[in-house]
Parts: C-alpha cells; sequence; structure tokens
C-alpha cells in the first residue's frame, strides 16, 4: 500500500524511543476505514460529537502509521494502544480525563470492527488495566471549581457600571448564565430569533439548542429581560418576532450577543474572558472560576431557594434528572439546619 512521505515519516517513529517522537495531526490523508465508521456513529451523534470521535481516532491511526484499511486495521498490537497512551500521558501530558475519554473512542471503534469481523479481538480491552485511568486520578487531577454565593453573584453584576454597548451586553450575557442556567456555549449561539413571545401567557420565552443540538425553551426571568431589552435598543434591533424559528442555523437574523464589531463570539473562551474580568473587578480570584461556574451556581442556587427538581430541570436542559440531583452535593447543609421547614 502506497503511503505519503509523512505517513512514512510517522511510521518511521515506531523505531524511535518514545519521549523523541515528534508529531502532528494530518487532516487531509483519507483514511476509508474511519470515514466509513464516522458515518456510522453519524446517524446517532451530534456534529460536535462526532468532530471529536473523528480527531481522536485520527490521531490514533496516523500514529500507528500503516492502519488505514479494513484489511491492515488487524495489524494493531495491544503494545502499540499501550505507546499511544504513554505518548498522550508523558509527552503531549493530556489530562487523566481526556485520555479516559480517547479510551472509550477507541474501545467503541474497535468493537465496530469486531462486529464486522474487519478484526477477531479488540486490542484496546486488551490493555485496559494498563491505560485506562483511575477514577481516583481523574479526581485528583480535576480543580476544586467552587460555585457562586448569591451575594457573588450580585457583586459581580454590579461591577459593570459603564453604560456604553459593551458593558450591556455583559450584563444581559452573565444575567443569561447566572439566572437560566445556560452553558457559555449557548449563549454564545443565540440569534434574535431565539426570543419569541408566548401567545399564551404573552411573556418573552427563549429556545436554546443545548448539548446534542437538543431543543429546549422556558420563560425568561424579568432580570435577564431588563438587560437584554436595554442592549438590544442599544444596538438599534427590535426585539419583536412573534414566533422562534426553532432552528437557529436557519435563522437569518444576526446574533444575540455580537463584539464590537458586530460578528458573533468565536469561542467559548471569549465569553470566559468576560466573566473572569467582572469576577476580578468584583474582588474575588478569577482562576478559581471557569465558565461553567455561573450555570452550577444557577442550578445550586435554584436548589436552595426550594425550586422543585422538575422546573430546574426546564432550565438546565438536563434529560435524566438523577444528574442535577448531583448539584445536591454542592449544597452544604444539617439535618438541623433544615428542620425550620417542618413547620406544617
Amino acid at each position: 500500500m502506497e503511503l505519503s512521505k509523512e505517513l512514512e515519516q510517522i511510521r518511521d517513529f515506531r523505531d524511535i524511543d518514545l519521549p523523541s517522537r515528534k508529531y502532528r495531526v494530518d487532516k487531509t490523508t483519507d483514511i476509508p476505514i474511519l470515514s466509513k465508521y464516522l458515518r456510522f456513529v453519524g446517524r446517532e451523534g451530534a456534529k460536535s460529537t462526532l468532530e471529536t470521535y473523528q480527531i481522536t481516532l485520527r490521531e490514533f491511526l496516523l500514529f500507528v502509521g500503516d492502519c488505514f484499511t479494513k484489511d491492515t486495521v488487524k495489524r494493531i498490537a495491544p503494545e502499540e494502544v499501550e505507546d499511544y497512551f504513554l505518548w498522550l500521558d508523558s509527552e503531549r501530558k493530556i489530562r487523566k480525563n481526556t485520555q479516559r475519554n480517547k479510551y472509550l473512542y477507541l474501545h467503541a471503534f474497535f468493537n465496530w470492527c469486531v462486529e464486522r469481523n474487519y478484526i477477531n479481538t479488540n486490542p484496546v480491552h486488551q490493555v485496559k488495566k494498563f491505560v485506562l485511568p483511575s477514577k481516583r486520578a481523574i479526581e485528583k487531577e480535576k480543580p476544586k471549581r467552587p460555585f457562586f454565593s448569591e451575594i457573588e453573584v450580585s457583586k459581580i453584576l454590579k461591577s459593570i457600571k459603564e453604560k456604553d454597548l459593551v458593558s450591556l451586553r455583559d450584563r444581559a450575557l452573565l444575567r443569561f448564565g447566572f439566572y437560566c442556567a445556560t452553558r457559555v456555549g449557548e449563549i454564545r449561539a443565540l440569534r434574535i430569533d431565539c426570543a419569541f413571545k408566548n401567545p399564551t401567557s404573552q411573556r418573552w420565552w427563549i429556545n436554546f439548542r443545548g448539548k446534542g443540538d437538543q431543543r429546549r425553551e422556558h420563560p425568561i426571568p424579568d432580570q435577564v429581560l431588563k438587560c437584554l431589552r436595554e442592549y438590544l435598543k442599544q444596538r438599534n434591533l427590535d426585539l419583536a418576532p412573534d414566533q422562534c424559528m426553532m432552528d437557529c442555523s436557519a435563522c437569518t437574523s444576526s446574533y444575540m450577543f455580537t463584539t464590537r464589531t458586530e460578528k458573533p463570539f468565536t469561542t467559548n473562551q471569549d465569553v470566559t474572558r468576560r466573566l473572569k474580568k467582572y469576577v476580578a473587578a468584583a474582588g474575588l480570584d478569577p482562576t478559581r472560576y471557569a465558565s461553567h461556574s455561573m450555570r452550577r451556581s444557577a442550578i445550586t442556587l435554584m436548589l436552595k431557594k426550594g425550586m422543585p427538581l422538575n422546573i430546574i430541570q426546564k432550565f438546565s436542559g438536563h434529560k435524566d434528572i438523577t444528574i442535577l440531583q448531583r448539584y445536591l452535593r454542592d449544597m452544604p447543609s444539617t439535618v438541623e439546619e433544615e428542620l425550620p421547614r417542618i413547620n406544617w
């Protein structure tokens, strides 16, 4: 089988000691078996999930260097899987949780190969105890991300003092995270037509596109709606559509939140930087918090206020309510502190 010069070099790297290995993922080389597998996965997976699968599997197959068809994939030995994960850990310094995800992607891919009789055994499963990070190692690596208290949320929002377009945008943007339990990526993807008026209640609602392209909608809290109106008025835009288009990618209107040049935020980090700026202005340590802290804080504060789990689920968009219950662990409380609630 003919290989390009770059792939020949990658193949030669297998004879070199692991620490000296130089590597860059080739995004152009066609890998037939990978394309076939991604078409299979794409029937159920979201676009973002498919891209993550593609990056990991392409990286591994090019790392091995000679397994690009269903006939040659059987050449992959468990030792090569060990080398790959050792390379991720020692040279690339990939986090343990990311290594675990890559293990799951590879395991699913080779299981698919076994089902189609391309190979007899799954080489990834054979090295499980050597490459799969333990739960203790993953938990130890995770940074402690505290959630914002009600007082801290107030301080952060009050630190946005200016009345220009940028400050109005940031105030509305952060309130979506703190009051609607919204992910940063969901805020960044919002378009004007995602806001619509409920014909029954005549209240403004918002339609989000969440993980896996799942849709959810709920009323816009008054605190958020007020800031949003001020911001859109400053942009000379009218918040007046009677219906949501239900598919933000098909909306012809502009994004809800844009940069100074009227362009959308390109990455979640663009939004996270805005959050950390005001966290620092409020006298808090921005390194202790991440973009997901807004969502965690909103859910935790809703729980502390006594909001029912099924209503919080409408805001958070969690499919399984048992996942939502994990946030209960973030609520330090004792039985004695909750005794006053028993007053019926």
